[in-house]
């Protein structure tokens, strides 16, 4: 017979899978966005937390008075004096590269640098409000000063506040000549200057005396117009950007955090160990015992002669002792037998077997199973056959199990396996998170302040969108992707999209929102560990990168009060001809978009009375005489005291 021989089939082509994962920009398979027949409808809540002038303090140099001794020259008689001075100050910049940046200036007495009364003011503002809780963000508006009473009490309410902004703010800047910082970067620079002083000839002493030059600066409180306010609390600004930052370090994503091995020995077993050293990554387990193991024990034997007339030839008589070993770490459970035997009128009786403490008659059993008591290293087996048998075949099986012992060592060396693996993935977790963090710092640290300064702005200008929306930007999507992959604009929403674009943009002051961050336990309780340790060079930055919450006040621009109002109602923002319609109320052209607040900077009114402050410089003046400079004071009308030089100074 020709067997017959199938074909081998033929191997099909695929299924093909992909070699690669989209990376960066790779964005040619998003689907394309949905038609917007209009702007979403979505609205706040919120309502407007009231009205509020915008109050400014500007300054204008109007004179320069002499201030205290600057220095003394002595030149004896007979004397030339050259005086050389040469001061060394090296900056060095520490990043994740080493780099060194050596400056050089030479200067004169005769050099000016301008002590700006605003930059000391913001100072002043910051460290006051570093005694409250949190820390102040922006000072576009100023802080808030809240009165509750009349408009006379609000005004000098606020003159007051100027003012002493403002005389603190010169207070910071005369104590700055006479104090050294030390900054952790190392400054250096080369400067030399060289006087000579000749009194060879001279018939006295020479005394050069110079003197500081302090600026006199006017101030006063103007008022810019009344805004509407809304108050304004956003929950972790940076939690985008910290997300943004630990994505670029870590393409795949941040490392997954093992949770700690908390099972107990005991409630380890055969099934559930596999998902822990699997899940732990765990080396060199071995596996359970196995759950059942089978001894076998046969016993066989013919007769010499069968067919022979002699009892002693054709039976079998014997007793057939042995000791079954039992596995170690193994107890016997239960024992099955099963015989074949032939003999001629044989007495059952005697053929019988006996295992353990346990007897089993097999002239009347085939097959049967008993119960066993758990013995362990051997178990006697004893077959015994004395009458009638003269061939018989009978198996002996004993099933055996792990004892609790065994069970138990091996729970207890899977467990302390395990455990130092969950140790070990936790330690290789927190050199990961660690690392990452450092290069989140890192990278932070490579931002300009002016960077750092527009980062903020944009996530907490964002942060105020949504909730004056209700919108997460889902859907708010004018691009798509050509048939060649590129992007390309999705015209249908353009217009849509521009229309409430342009109206937020323009509706609010977001140049002049001002902000106040609140500190870390504000936020998610889960990651309060990660945001108290982060920091950056940049004060500010680093409370941005810490905040819990984040107040803001944002400012409705004038002439969008209604427009605004009738979103916060409705959720409708207006339409493209009610908004570009240039006699229109709520339109900003755009080059009052561009400038912002400072182009209505001269239709502000005076708010107060002015007044007068010294503001030191770094220019000196010979003094005309080698006498020393005294002050007295002075009264004014209103009480307000001052110093004058003193009668016959030059100055």
């Amino acid at each position: 017979m020709i067997a017959e021989r199938k074909a081998k089939p033929r191997p099909t082509f695929g299924p093909w899978k992909p070699l690669t994962v989209p990376q960066l920009w790779d964005d040619a398979g998003d689907p394309k966005p949905a038609v917007l027949a209009a702007p979403p409808l979505t609205h706040g809540k919120v309502k407007p937390a009231g009205i509020g002038d915008l109050l400014v303090v500007r300054q204008h140099v109007i004179g320069y008075a002499a201030g205290e001794v600057a220095y003394v020259e002595n030149v004896a008689t007979g004397e030339k004096m050259v005086r050389s001075t040469r001061r060394a100050e090296t900056t060095e910049d520490v990043t994740t590269t080493e780099s060194e940046t050596t400056r050089e200036q030479s200067r004169d007495v005769q050099t000016t640098d301008r002590f700006d009364l605003k930059r000391e003011s913001n100072d002043v503002l910051k460290t006051d409000s570093a005694r409250q809780p949190g820390s102040p963000g922006s000072s576009a508006y100023g802080v808030v000063v809240e009165t509750g009473s009349s408009v006379e009490r609000a005004q000098k309410a606020a003159e007051t506040f100027g003012r002493d902004v403002s005389a603190r703010a010169v207070g910071r800047v005369t104590d700055r000549l006479r104090v050294a910082t030390v900054h952790r970067q190392l400054n250096e620079f080369a400067e030399t200057v060289s006087h000579s002083f000749d009194n060879i000839v001279g018939a006295a002493p020479q005394t050069v005396v110079y003197q500081w030059l302090d600026r006199v600066v006017q101030a006063q409180i103007f008022s810019y117009g009344t805004r509407t306010f809304y108050d304004l609390v956003v929950p972790e600004p940076s939690a985008l950007f910290v997300r943004a930052i630990g994505k670029r370090q870590a393409p795949g994503g941040p490392p997954v955090k093992p949770a700690p091995f908390t099972l107990e020995s005991t409630e380890l077993n055969e099934v559930n160990y596999t998902y822990y050293t699997a899940g732990y990554g765990v080396n060199g387990v071995e596996p359970p015992p196995e759950p059942q193991l089978v001894v076998a024990q046969p016993f066989a034997r013919v007769s010499q002669d069968s067919f022979s007339d002699k009892p002693e030839v054709n039976t079998i008589q014997e007793a057939v002792p042995i000791k079954v070993p039992i596995p170690a770490g193994y107890r016997a459970v239960t024992a099955r037998f099963s015989r074949a035997s032939a003999g001629f009128g044989a007495d059952p009786r005697w053929f019988n077997l006996t295992v353990g403490i346990h007897f089993v008659n097999l002239a009347t059993t085939l097959v049967r199973t008993i119960a066993l008591d758990g013995e362990v290293g051997t178990l006697p087996v004893t077959l015994l056959d004395v009458d009638g048998q003269y061939s018989y075949s009978v198996t002996v099986e004993i099933l055996c199990e792990p004892t609790e012992r065994r069970m138990d060592e091996w729970r207890q060396r899977t467990f302390d396996l395990i455990l130092q693996a969950s140790k070990q993935r936790m330690l290789e977790y927190e050199d990961l998170a660690a690392n990452l963090r450092a290069a989140m710092r890192i990278d932070a640290l490579n931002f300009t302040l002016e960077r750092k300064r527009s980062i903020e702005r944009e996530e907490l200008e964002r942060a105020c969108l949504t909730v004056l929306t209700e919108q997460h930007f889902d859907g708010l999507s004018a691009i798509e992707h050509s048939a060649q992959g590129y992007p390309q604009m999705f015209l249908p929403n353009v217009e849509p999209v521009g229309r409430y674009v342009r109206f937020f943009q323009q509706a609010f002051e977001w140049e002049q929102m001002t902000w106040r961050y609140y500190p870390y336990f504000w936020g998610r309780k889960e990651y309060w560990l990660d945001r108290i340790v982060m920091d950056d060079n940049d004060p500010q930055f680093r409370d941005f990168l810490r905040a819990g919450s984040s107040r803001v006040l944002l400012s409705v621009r004038p002439g969008f009060e209604g427009a605004v109002a009738h979103f916060m109602e409705t959720g409708t923002v207006p339409t493209f001809e009610e908004l570009g319609r240039m006699a229109s109320k709520p339109y900003l052209s755009f080059l009052g978009e561009e400038t912002g607040s400072d182009v209505a900077i001269e239709s502000a009114t005076p708010y107060g009375e002015p007044w007068q402050l010294r503001l030191p410089t770094t220019l000196v003046k010979l003094r005309g005489e080698d006498t020393l400079p005294t002050w007295v004071t002075q009264t004014d009308a209103k009480g307000v005291i001052s110093w004058k030089p003193g009668a016959g100074d030059p100055f």
